[in-house]
């Protein structure tokens, strides 16, 4: 397979923050903000740890998510809540420092 012009210029190893928003969430559960710290691998393989709680109210806790590109896999135990499992298409602007020794 050829090399694509955008494998210079983006790492295989990354780490970052993600701050996000669900606002599309069934049974009218309120909009959800989290804030994770994320690893990515090959710029296709994602694995983030982090909080999230929901717009206006007392309910929060710690989250995790899988990512495979665009694709996630979120579970997440909320106080109040309890699990929830969110399966999805992330839309992810990315802002990005990238140097090298």
């Amino acid at each position: 397979m050829a090399p694509s012009p955008f494998d210079s210029a983006l790492p295989d190893r990354a780490l970052g923050v993600n701050f996000g928003w669900v606002p599309l969430l069934e049974d009218g559960l309120k909009d959800r903000l989290y804030l994770e710290l994320q690893g990515r691998l090959r710029r296709a393989y994602g694995l983030s740890l982090g909080w999230g709680w929901e717009v206006g109210g007392n309910v929060q806790g710690p989250q995790m998510t899988a990512s495979f590109g665009p694709l996630f896999l979120r579970g997440s135990y909320l106080s109040g809540r309890g699990t929830t499992l969110l399966i999805g298409f992330a839309v992810e602007p990315s802002f990005a420092l990238v140097w090298s020794r």
